[in-house]
C-alpha cells in the first residue's frame, strides 16, 4: 500500500473491514463485533511461535518507510526522512517467509 496522505487510520479501516484483510498486529480493526485480540490463522500461529493467547502481544505491522515533508528544507525543497523497519517487522517477515523490498 502506497497512501498519498499517510492517514494511517483509514488504511487499517479499509484492509480490515472493507477487504477483510487486516494488518498483523492490528487488533482495532480484526473483528468487526468487538474489541478482541486478532484471531490469527494457526499457520501464521505456527510460523511465528506463538500461542493465539498471546497474539495480543503482537505489535502493528504498519510502516512508514519514508516521509516527506514539503517545501521545509533550504530554497524550499521537499525533506525526505527514511524509516527503516523494526527489528520486529524483519524478524517477523522472515518467520513468515515473506519478500523484504
Amino acid at each position: 500500500v502506497t497512501p498519498e496522505t499517510g492517514v494511517r487510520h483509514q488504511i487499517r479501516v479499509h484492509l480490515g473491514f472493507g477487504l477483510r484483510c487486516p494488518i498483523l498486529g492490528d487488533h482495532k480493526y480484526s473483528n468487526l463485533d468487538s474489541l478482541s485480540p486478532q484471531r490469527l490463522p494457526s499457520d501464521i500461529l505456527m510460523a511465528l511461535k506463538i500461542r493465539q493467547s498471546k497474539s495480543r502481544t503482537i505489535p502493528m505491522h504498519l510502516h512508514a518507510s519514508l516521509i516527506m515533508i514539503p517545501e521545509l528544507g533550504k530554497n524550499g525543497q521537499n525533506i525526505f526522512i527514511p524509516a527503516p523497519l523494526p527489528y520486529h517487522f524483519r524478524q517477523n517477515m522472515r518467520s513468515l517467509k515473506l519478500r523484504l523490498n
